[in-house]
């Protein structure tokens, strides 16, 4: 799961490479969370539609920095060439209910998006077009370019800002505009409302629980967020995309796999609010989050 970002900007424009574990990270842990429990038809058989998928993932992330909110955005894009889903994954996926939590224990579903070798998934990262734009109702608020990156094991393409960072907050009414290329063209896609940092959640990282312990915190009210959650123990991990409404406990199906284990601790709470829109075979989850501790 992703961690929280602090006041050092650790993946900021200086080491645009750490961008892309986060941005991959965001858009394969939700898609695992729904392929390790859909990845074949009633009949227990592979679904014939099959296809290859293209997935782009775009942040919005407000920090603080030195006292003051700025704007980080960043955005890449990849295409799994080995890695075939079903349709019906996929939609799965773009449709998540809002009055369902989603858990996979470490083991019972893909591996390699839970935990993935983000070597081999940065190499596969391809072309959405030259500039991407954010407009908002007063005009251009930001445009992101694309970036050739060398890392030992070759070449990856991310989208940058110019600059380091937008000082101040987004405005409301953000759009983002993807010209298209190997990636597909999306035009005019909205940027969620932004909800409030994950202050209070409870119990808090690094306390011990159990499979009965009932989680808590504060709902932001916005109507796309969801809350990441890990729990760890030296056997197993457990990744949970849970809906934003302040309570869960862990479902009977991840608690009959954790039966006797006496060592989970929280690993990690947070909060954003994410999109997915779908063009043909290419997936685009767009994920705005505040990272600023009160």
């Amino acid at each position: 799961m992703k961690k929280k970002q602090n006041t050092n900007a650790s993946w900021r424009k200086p080491a645009p490479t750490t961008a892309l574990p986060r941005l991959l990270i965001s858009a394969s842990v939700m898609l695992a969370l729904v392929a390790g429990c859909s990845n074949s038809d009633d009949d227990g058989e592979s679904p014939d539609d099959s296809v290859e998928l293209l997935v782009g993932a775009f942040i919005l992330e407000i920090e603080d920095v030195n006292g003051a909110p700025e704007t980080q955005l960043n955005a890449a894009f990849f295409r799994f060439d080995d890695t075939t889903i079903s349709s019906d994954v996929i939609n799965a996926q773009i449709t998540l209910r809002d009055d369902d939590d989603f858990c996979i224990v470490n083991g019972q579903g893909d591996d390699d998006l839970i935990d993935p070798d983000f070597d081999d998934f940065l190499e596969q990262t391809i072309s959405a077009g030259q500039i991407l734009t954010l407009t908002s109702p007063m005009g251009t608020f930001a445009t992101l370019e694309r970036n050739s990156l060398t890392i030992p094991s070759g070449t990856v393409i991310a989208y940058l800002l110019p600059g380091e960072s937008v000082s101040g907050m987004p405005p409301a009414g953000l759009t983002l505009d993807i010209p298209g290329d190997v990636f597909p063209m999306f035009s005019n896609v909205t940027i969620p409302e932004v909800p409030a940092p994950l202050t209070d959640f409870s119990p808090p990282t690094d306390d011990s629980v159990d499979v009965t312990t009932t989680f808590s915190w504060t709902p932001s009210g916005v109507a796309d967020a969801r809350v990441s959650l890990s729990l760890d123990s030296d056997a197993e991990s457990i990744n949970c995309l849970l809906v934003d409404d302040g309570s869960f406990t862990l479902p009977d199906s991840v608690t009959a796999q954790l039966m006797g284990m006496s060592d989970l601790t929280v690993g990690d709470a947070d909060r954003d609010a994410t999109v997915f829109v779908r063009s043909g075979d290419a997936v685009l989850f767009v994920v705005a989050e505040d990272t600023r501790v009160e």
